[in-house]
C-alpha cells in the first residue's frame, strides 16, 4: 500500500506535493492529488516520468494525472462512513534542504462536514476536519495523501490543505467522480479497484452442465445443418474463380508505392516525441513538447529556438506556405543534432509542401 504513494515533483521548481495511484491499465497508472499541488509544481514529474494531467477540478481540489511506464497497485477506494474514523495518511514532506520524506500519521477523521461554497456561483463541495494523534504532525508536502480507513484497509478522502500541525482538511473521496467525468464505475461500485485491462471470458471446463450440453447428439446435428450450406458456398465460389477468366484492364496499373510513416527513434522519449509530432505535422503539439524540452535542458538553444518559432507562426500553420517557411527555418537555423533519420525526413517533407 505504501508504494502505491508517490511523489509530484516539478521540472521547473522546488515545489512537491502527494499523489496515489487509483487505478491502472497495460500502459501506466492513474494518479489522484490535489489541483492546487499542480498549480505549485506546473510540471508534474513522478518517478522521473513527465505526467500527462487527464482531469482536474476547476473548483474541487483534486486533479487526476495519468503516468506511463509506472506499474503499481491501485489503492481502493470506498465512500466515508457517517460517523468518526480513525484513520492512517501516507505522505511526503521535507526531511532536509535537499530530501523528502515518506511519513505514516495517524489521525481521527470526524464526521462532521464543512461545505465549501464557490464565489461565483452556488457550486460547493465538503471537506472533513482531521485530527493527528499525538506525536503525529501534518506537514507541507502531505496535500494529496489518501486519508485510509484502519477499518476497512481503504481510502475515503484526500488530505487538501492543513491548519497548523495538527490539524487538516480532507476531501471525501466521492467528489472524484464530480472531478473526472470518465472514472471507471467499478472503483467505487465495488469498492476496490480493477486494472483496466479487459477481461477474457474463460468457460467453467469443470461444468457438468457445460459438458453435457456441447456433446448431446442435438447440437452436432445443429453444427451440421449450418455447417454443410457454407461449405458449397465456398467450394463454388472456388470453382467460380478458377474456371471464369478475370478480364484485363486496358492499360496495365504499375505497382502503387506506398510511403512509410517516419519512426523517430531517440534515447530521450520526450524528445522523440517532439520531432515525431513535428514530422507528422501536429505543430501544437510538437510546440508543447520543445518548450517542456527547454525547461529541462535550458542549456540547448535548439529547443527553445524551434519551440518559439513554431509559436510565432502558430496562428498560420495550417497554410502550406508556412509550414514550409518554419521547417526551412528549422533546418536551416539551429545547429543540432537530431536523432537519425530526423533532417531526411523533414527535407522530405519540405519537398511535399
Amino acid at each position: 500500500m505504501k508504494n502505491s504513494v508517490v511523489n509530484i515533483k516539478s521540472v521547473s521548481n522546488n515545489a512537491f506535493g502527494t499523489g496515489f495511484v487509483i487505478d491502472s491499465d497495460e500502459k501506466g497508472v492513474f494518479i489522484l492529488t490535489c489541483q492546487h499541488v499542480l498549480d505549485d509544481v506546473q510540471i508534474p514529474v513522478v518517478e522521473n516520468v513527465l505526467a500527462k494531467i487527464v482531469a482536474k477540478g476547476s473548483f474541487i481540489d483534486m486533479a487526476v494525472l495519468y503516468v506511463s511506464k509506472l506499474h503499481l497497485n491501485p489503492l481502493p477506494l470506498r465512500p466515508k462512513d457517517t460517523k468518526d474514523v480513525e484513520v492512517e495518511v501516507i505522505g511526503f514532506s521535507t526531511f532536509n534542504k535537499t530530501l523528502t520524506q515518506k511519513k505514516y500519521i495517524k489521525a481521527i477523521l470526524y464526521k462532521e462536514s464543512i461545505e465549501l461554497h464557490s464565489k461565483d456561483n452556488d457550486a460547493y463541495y465538503n471537506v472533513h476536519q482531521i485530527k493527528a494523534n499525538e506525536g503525529f504532525n501534518f506537514e507541507r508536502g502531505n496535500s494529496g495523501s489518501p486519508v485510509i480507513s484502519t477499518q476497512s484497509n481503504a481510502v475515503i478522502a484526500m488530505i487538501s490543505n492543513k491548519k497548523g500541525s495538527d490539524i487538516a482538511y480532507a476531501i471525501d473521496i466521492e467528489n472524484l467522480q464530480t472531478v473526472w467525468k470518465d472514472v471507471p464505475t467499478q472503483l467505487f461500485n465495488n469498492h476496490h479497484n480493477h486494472s483496466r485491462q479487459k477481461e477474457t471470458f474463460k468457460p467453467n471446463i469443470h461444468s457438468k452442465h457445460t459438458t453435457e450440453k456441447s456433446s448431446s447428439p442435438k447440437n452436432r446435428l445443429t453444427l451440421l445443418k449450418y455447417f454443410i450450406p457454407v461449405l458449397l458456398i465456398v467450394a463454388l465460389a472456388i470453382i467460380y474463380y478458377k474456371t471464369i477468366p478475370i478480364p484485363p484492364t486496358d492499360e496495365a496499373q504499375p505497382p502503387q508505392s506506398i510511403t512509410k510513416r517516419f519512426i523517430v527513434k531517440s534515447e530521450n522519449k520526450l524528445e522523440e516525441k517532439a520531432f515525431q509530432a513535428l514530422i507528422d505535422k501536429r505543430y501544437y503539439e510538437a510546440q508543447e513538447y520543445f518548450e517542456k524540452l527547454d525547461k529541462l535542458y535550458p542549456t540547448r538553444n535548439n529547443y527553445y529556438g524551434i519551440a518559439k518559432t513554431l509559436q510565432h507562426n502558430k496562428a498560420s500553420l495550417h497554410k502550406a506556405e508556412v509550414q514550409q517557411e518554419v521547417i526551412s527555418k528549422i533546418v536551416k537555423d539551429y545547429p543540432w543534432k537530431a536523432p537519425d533519420g530526423v533532417i531526411d525526413a523533414l527535407n522530405k517533407q519540405l519537398k511535399s509542401l
